[in-house]
């Protein structure tokens, strides 16, 4: 009996002192999220789980580390809300007469989203700061799907021009328009992703996701698969892409190094189950901070070494 208890001390002090190891490296731990059709945000685990679901009536969603900023409708009135990723702490940011029409881009640089302008019948862009609604481009155009760069500098979005979709970029004092695709058939969901720009483009009968340079050039497809490709998300450090692809009407979320590599099969659903808003972002714990757990640790596992000795001697 003496010697099961010394030999369950000795573990538990090196469990314990292993532990901080083991936790530190939840930092590589991720989440997948996304709206699913009843409106709700769903999280899934890497390995496929789902994890917990936030019910409302979300139309859009865009995420942070540890927050999610979603869009609903009141009446004929948009609102921008912000919550933790459980769907607590909700503070509404503000509220627009102008429908919002796609995904917004949001950063520390503001709230860029397509609103859609009744009097004239065509898509903008409107940059929300400080409470503030500023008009970045206004026409006869439809555009949508807009992304902040990682320096905030530029956004990136789709325009429809006479039934042709392509991807532009521009300042976010929007100035600097410029045209980056010209495909004969559509370009859609720009993404920014280090220094280059993801994109999903049907060429060649089939759609696949695509990444060229910031400027447009050295456009390359990363997908060639008989099944339509789409909604790409950029991974937490931007060195893989999740996306969905559609064979069947089955969704099959997927992931890929940034090069189109290394392809992984995450989960299925069927496509009545999903709304939009794909995101990959990191686990709400991964930011435990390992110093704290060494601390933690050693104190226990000096308290089982107290215990030992002073079992050793019979006290």
């Amino acid at each position: 009996m003496r010697f099961l208890t010394a030999v369950s001390l000795i573990l538990g002090a090196v469990m314990l002192c292993l532990l901080p190891l083991v936790l530190s490296r939840r930092d590589s731990v991720t989440w997948f999220a996304c709206i699913t059709a009843e409106r709700d945000i769903v999280y899934f685990s890497e390995t496929g789980q789902a994890l917990y679901r936030v019910p409302g009536d979300f139309l859009e969603a865009t995420w942070t580390d540890s927050h999610v900023l979603v869009v609903t409708q009141e009446n004929s009135r948009w609102q921008f809300t912000r919550m933790q990723l459980d769907g607590s702490h909700r503070v509404l940011l503000a509220e627009t007469g102008t429908r919002v029409t796609s995904r917004p881009a949001w950063s520390a640089h503001g709230i860029v989203f397509a609103g859609e302008n009744p009097a004239i019948h065509a898509r903008d862009l409107y940059l929300l700061n400080h409470d503030r609604l500023h008009l970045l481009l206004t026409d006869t155009n439809i555009d949508h799907a807009p992304s902040w760069s990682p320096d905030g500098e530029w956004l990136v979005f789709l325009r429809e021009q006479q039934g042709i979709y392509d991807i532009f970029k521009i300042r976010a004092d929007g100035t600097g328009l410029q045209n980056l695709t010209s495909s004969p058939e559509f370009d859609t969901q720009p993404i920014w992703l280090g220094e280059w720009i993801v994109f999903v483009s049907r060429r060649n009968d089939n759609v696949d996701i695509f990444k060229m340079r910031p400027d447009g050039s050295d456009q390359r497809p990363l997908t060639d698969a008989p099944a339509e490709e789409f909604s790409p998300a950029a991974s937490p450090d931007g060195t893989r892409i999740a996306y969905f692809s559609h064979q069947e009407r089955i969704l099959t979320l997927k992931t890929m190094q940034n090069d189109g590599s290394d392809v992984q099969y995450i989960l299925n659903m069927s496509v009545d189950q999903f709304w939009g808003s794909l995101a990959w972002l990191p686990a709400p714990d991964a930011e435990l901070q390992p110093w704290k757990l060494v601390l933690g640790s050693l104190l226990l596992a000096g308290f089982y070494v107290q215990r030992l000795r002073r079992f050793r001697l019979g006290l």
